[in-house]
């Protein structure tokens, strides 16, 4: 029994929890009378199930019913689907939301229909992305509101403003619903089909050669994976990691990341001064800091890491920094900006590197390794990767490694 399963909708929460009633009483007899369905209801949950991810997820004999591989894999998945939940009646019920209401009254299609008006804060956008009517969204959503008891979505003139329990809420169910694609994943991998998609959180630094060169190794060797490669500022980033939307963040690390962040150092990253080939201090030894602070600088959008060490790198040498500034938060142009004038920028090499040996760039002195910076990997810490999450990670990691022994 093989097929690849459905990924159009979600899978039922009502079928899923009622599986792991099954697997944890070994009968759809058992489970009946927990989830107060009759057994001929809970037997067509678990078919439709067993359809809808192409694999058998039970073992049928006359002492009930027993979990196949890809059944205990699936039932791992649901339990941290239901902790998800769990996490999301927490934040509702603080502000007086039925208690237990998600677990045991709402459904996929409301979960998803709030989760997207929250991420677009539009019914209309949200009914596009789901591709349903707009009063199909709008019905959902009202109906969840009813099932927790309190408001979650306010119409505005400009939109809709979700209540900070409504953004909790969205959070929770859209990892419940990573967890079940990963079940879809798990289950597909064990059959030896690697075609799900990966999708990589890319910072400035990754974007130039470590985050291409693992994409491109992974698919040598996994050429069905689809692969998709995102970039943004950091904050942008990381609200796509912790809501599934992204499998793992490369760059800069962050000094003190939340607690539902995990960052693993891969390694040490200075910054250099870099001018375009024919700028009067290329090549130079470092110049002195009053005439770096006499030129204009391409810089870093505020609070990023390279933004926070180009600061201090002139306060260390107790002079002011500069006046004349561009922030740029787009490697191209600041290339550009580089090649057509006498402007400045403090850069990693590993940007620059093929424009340096090109020559079409170039360092002024020796890299300031008081600017160095911590490159590497951040994921959710509660995520249980999937057999090809764990060769993109691997992958980024050999990458990385190879560029920092590099000279």
């Amino acid at each position: 029994m093989s097929k690849a399963a459905s990924s159009e909708a979600p899978a039922s929460l009502r079928s899923l929890i009622a599986f792991l009633e099954v697997a944890g009483a070994g009968s759809t007899h058992a489970a009946a009378a927990k989830v107060n369905l009759t057994q001929p209801a809970i037997s067509q949950s678990v078919a439709r199930l067993e359809e809808r991810f192409g694999a058998r997820l039970f073992e049928r004999h006359g002492g009930g019913m027993t979990l196949t591989q890809a059944g205990k894999g699936l039932a791992l998945r649901v339990q941290r689907a239901v902790q998800h939940l769990r996490t999301g009646e927490q934040a509702l019920e603080a502000a007086g939301a039925n208690k237990s209401a998600l677990l045991r009254q709402a459904t996929s299609s409301q979960l998803l229909a709030v989760t997207a008006v929250v991420a677009s804060r539009s019914f209309t956008s949200a009914a596009l992305k789901l591709g349903v009517s707009e009063p199909t969204v709008h019905r959902a959503a009202r109906q969840l509101e009813h099932v927790v008891g309190i408001p979650l979505l306010r119409a505005t003139p400009t939109g809709v403003e979700p209540t900070t329990h409504a953004i909790a809420l969205a959070r929770a169910a859209s990892l419940v619903f990573e967890e079940i694609r990963q079940a879809e994943v798990d289950i597909r991998e064990a059959e030896g089909e690697f075609d799900g998609r990966l999708r990589i959180g890319s910072l400035p630094l990754g974007r130039a050669r470590i985050v291409p060169e693992a994409v491109l190794a992974l698919k040598a060797s996994h050429p069905r994976l689809t692969i998709e490669i995102l970039d943004g500022a950091y904050a942008e980033l990381v609200d796509h990691l912790r809501h599934g939307r992204l499998d793992v963040i490369f760059g800069a690390l962050r000094k003190g990341p939340e607690a539902d962040i995990e960052q693993e150092v891969l390694f040490e990253d200075p910054l250099s001064i870099i001018v375009r080939s024919g700028h009067p201090l290329a090549g130079r030894t470092r110049p002195s800091a009053p005439v770096l602070s006499s030129l204009t600088w391409v810089v870093p959008r505020a609070l990023t890491p390279a933004r926070e060490n180009f600061a201090r790198f002139f306060e260390r040498r107790g002079q002011a920094a500069p006046v004349s500034m561009i922030e740029c938060s787009s490697s191209e142009a600041t290339r550009a900006l580089l090649l057509g004038s006498d402007y400045a920028a403090l850069l990693s090499r590993l940007q620059v590197e093929e424009d340096v040996a090109a020559g079409r760039l170039a360092t002024c002195g020796a890299p300031l390794w008081e600017t160095s910076r911590e490159i590497g990997i951040a994921t959710r810490r509660s995520m249980r990767p999937t057999r090809s999450q764990t060769l993109l990670l691997d992958a980024l990691r050999d990458s990385a490694r190879v560029k920092a022994r590099a000279p």
